[in-house]
């Protein structure tokens, strides 16, 4: 692609990228950016009622979006009643800024889809390609220079060996980086340049010895397999995968959430209990486990004791965001963790059935996701929106979305 060609809303759309995938350090000198995935959420969820209202978007596209809005809408009105009901003191600017947090990944993915035309994904991949991939490369090198002890950039111990973090503050944010970055190496068209980027990925996953990076690695030759096999996907291809993903971090969800009393443990328990306790609605939003609740520090945390274990205390939230499913059923109740899953499934249908220049990578990069969510909030977070808008660009929907075909050929 020239750079001649490339137009000013692939340069805009890039940066935005760019910034999104160099949040970190950028964030600590630029604190707008701390704003901008709720900012991208907002315009998302604009951009998508655009596309329903669009007389020339196909009804088949219509349908799929409308749901995702029903969908959200249940939650959001359990999310009211729930604060409601529950009678804790939550202001309500902050219960739309947790709102808009809840449904800011699922309509951004969407409007990347839908909304940006298969030219500007191509345009915006050609942009952030060498920064992707020399990022990359200095992180395989520090990687390096941390394991010969050269560099302090270790966090902790996990399988005999300390984890590498890079330049973050653990090593889940680089891992989230990295797998963000497996779309960019896709699209290199030398496949022996291609499998080398690939490798040092792998080996940079790998360094941070976390079973969520470790569990997608292994799935990965899986999956290609299957999809390699089967003509038409379907989720119950996905059931065996799921099963030995379980199978091998058994023993981890068993430390995890099962057994002690760690601050990770104590935030899962709670809130299944707590949904028991409000059953059939919740706490209410910013209530647990979000960024708000940890924000101005909910009441609930000092009626649960938190306020005087370290890592979940007003002065030291270490680990108050170290959750996403209790968070979803304490805050929204029994049923708005049920829409919230189905919420997932519209996900995984779409992933499923839309065209694509490589499925595979799209559905694994879903599944890391959904296996990180067990045991953080990257649905809630930039993160978890950087990767969804990174698969966003994998994809082909232009014959999809309009009726008729001279639309999709001017796009």
């Amino acid at each position: 692609m020239r750079v001649s060609k490339i137009s000013v809303l692939g340069l805009i759309v890039s940066l935005i990228y760019l910034m999104l995938f160099f949040s970190v350090p950028l964030n600590n000198y630029v604190k707008i950016l701390d704003f901008l995935d709720e900012g991208i959420g907002l315009f998302s969820i604009i951009g998508c009622t655009l596309i329903v209202l669009n007389p020339k978007t196909k009804e088949k596209i219509k349908s799929e979006i409308s749901k995702l809005f029903i969908v959200i809408f249940f939650i959001l009105i359990l999310g009211f009643i729930s604060s409601y009901t529950s009678g804790y003191n939550v202001t309500f600017q902050s219960k739309l800024v947790d709102g808009l947090t809840l449904v800011k990944v699922p309509f951004a993915f969407y409007f990347v889809i839908y909304g940006l035309s298969n030219r500007i994904k191509k345009e915006v991949l050609w942009i952030i390609k060498p920064l992707v991939l020399l990022f990359l490369i200095v992180a395989i090198f520090f990687c390096f220079l941390n394991f010969f002890n050269i560099v302090n950039l270790g966090y902790d111990v996990r399988f005999g060996h300390e984890s590498f973090r890079f330049i973050y503050n653990n090593p889940g944010s680089l891992s989230e980086r990295v797998f963000a970055s497996f779309v960019v190496i896709s699209t290199i068209k030398s496949k022996k340049v291609r499998h080398f980027f690939y490798f040092i990925s792998v080996l940079l996953a790998f360094s941070t010895f976390r079973m969520n990076s470790i569990v997608t690695i292994i799935i990965w030759p899986i999956l290609l397999f299957i999809i390699n096999r089967t003509k038409k996907l379907s989720i119950s291809h996905l059931v065996p995968i799921i099963l030995l993903s379980v199978a091998i971090g058994r023993n981890q969800i068993k430390n995890y959430f099962f057994e002690g009393q760690s601050p990770r443990q104590l935030l899962f328990r709670n809130g299944f209990n707590l949904m028991k306790e409000k059953f059939p609605f919740g706490t209410g939003f910013s209530t647990y486990g979000s960024d708000q609740a940890a924000k101005n520090y909910s009441e609930l945390y000092y009626q649960l004791g938190f306020s005087s274990i370290w890592g979940l205390q007003p002065t030291n939230q270490l680990f108050l965001h170290d959750t996403f499913w209790p968070t979803i059923f304490a805050q929204y109740g029994f049923f708005g963790g049920l829409g919230y899953l189905i919420l997932v499934m519209i996900q995984v249908h779409t992933i499923l059935t839309i065209p694509t220049s490589n499925k595979a990578l799209i559905i694994l990069l879903f599944m890391y996701v959904l296996i990180s969510s067990v045991g953080a909030s990257i649905l809630l977070s930039a993160e978890g929106l950087t990767i969804l808008l990174f698969m966003g660009l994998l994809t082909k929907s232009n014959r999809l979305l309009y009726k008729d075909k001279s639309e999709y050929e001017n796009n």
